[in-house]
């Protein structure tokens, strides 16, 4: 996408006193694209990570990040799913799972656009690598951007946890 505007949602971000950031979204989320996400996340095409992912991952190391760090699904998608969509997109980086996903009662796509920009912090950092995080430039990366909610969460934490620059990345929006 190569708008670059401030979009209705981050300006809500920013009412909420929230830091914004630059995401990067390489598609924008249509029929296709909802599609695409239908049979690779929920009817096991995992071999369809192979559809974007050199793409993606070019873009990713254009950043130049010290570290690569996926958002993470729960323990309860990944055993239906049988693997992280994020992960299967990005295989043949280096990447840093600092962030892990707390215990979901209800997932993203089971919620209103209303009950995602409500809820509340669904991640943690693993406590072993928060040194790791101080000053170093982060790129975080999700397959869909859809309020922003879910990178906003996980940037708050890897603010909080010292990260110098938080870049986003992802598949679609």
């Amino acid at each position: 996408m190569a708008e670059r505007q401030v979009c209705h949602d981050c300006l809500i971000w920013q009412k909420k006193g929230r830091q914004l950031f630059i995401n990067h979204a390489l598609y924008q989320y249509n029929e296709t694209m909802r599609q695409y996400f239908q049979y690779y996340k929920f009817q096991g095409g995992y071999h369809l990570n192979q559809v974007f992912k050199n793409e993606l991952q070019t873009v990713v190391q254009t950043i130049g990040a010290d570290l690569i760090i996926p958002i993470p699904i729960s323990a309860n998608t990944y055993l239906q799913r049988g693997f992280n969509q994020v992960i299967g997109l990005l295989a043949d980086l280096e990447l840093h799972e600092y962030l892990l996903c707390k215990a979901d009662k209800q997932t993203q796509v089971q919620k209103s656009r209303i009950e995602r920009l409500k809820s509340s912090q669904p991640f943690f950092i693993v406590e072993r690598v928060k040194k790791q995080l101080s000053g170093k430039k982060v790129c975080l990366v999700d397959d869909v951007y859809t309020t922003g909610t879910t990178l906003h969460h996980a940037a708050k934490l890897l603010d909080l946890a010292g990260a110098k620059t938080i870049y986003t990345v992802t598949l679609a929006r």
